[in-house]
């Protein structure tokens, strides 16, 4: 009796079916789950780096500012006094696009 391994499976070969349902299945979790997760992460890690970097520039790039008017004017109460209210009116424009958040 000649037995044919092919005819013990209809489909085909068996194993190779199921690896590929295994790899379509791991690709599928991997569009679902591991690209967001890595898209978050990076962007976690560069919103972290963006503010660290801003929260030191910024008083350094205000300092500066401070000595050019400084030099500029001649005189450092002019300059504090430019500096001064251009800080106002930014802080002006920013407390007037807060919303009102009522808590009870």
């Amino acid at each position: 009796m000649n037995v044919n391994a092919s005819s013990d499976s209809p489909d085909g070969d068996w194993a190779a079916q199921a690896a590929n349902s295994i790899e379509k299945l791991v690709d599928l979790a991997r569009q679902k789950v591991t690209n967001p997760a890595l898209k978050l992460g990076r962007a976690v890690v560069f919103g972290l780096i963006i503010a660290l970097v801003t929260v030191v520039c910024a008083p350094l790039v205000a300092i500066a500012l401070v000595r050019v008017l400084a030099v500029a004017t001649g005189r450092a109460w002019a300059a504090d006094f430019i500096i001064g209210g251009l800080f106002i009116c930014v802080g002006t424009f920013l407390w007037s696009k807060r919303s009102a958040t009522v808590t009870k």
